[in-house]
């Protein structure tokens, strides 16, 4: 398969950044508070719903904001294969 079937360096850096973009921290946790709380029911005895969402609403806004390493990995281990 040649280079443009594949997600490319500029590619994964380009939706990386339309990602960012959308996903801003607010989005983030105004849709990390529409889980039900019997979806997060079962997690823990000790820990509340609201509790659970705001570990969810940190963790996935570290992932964005770690996102352009993350791409990094991807291209360094895309270029190991090739």
């Amino acid at each position: 398969q040649s280079g443009d079937d594949h997600v490319g360096h500029g590619r994964l850096e380009e939706v990386d950044e339309a990602s960012r973009r959308l996903l801003t921290p607010e989005k983030i946790r105004a849709i990390v508070r529409l889980l039900p709380d019997e979806w997060l029911a079962n997690w823990s005895l000790d820990i509340s719903a609201h509790d659970i969402r705001e570990v969810y609403t940190q963790f996935l806004t570290t992932r964005l904001t770690q996102s352009q390493t993350i791409i990094k990995a991807a291209q360094h281990a895309r270029q190991s294969l090739v």
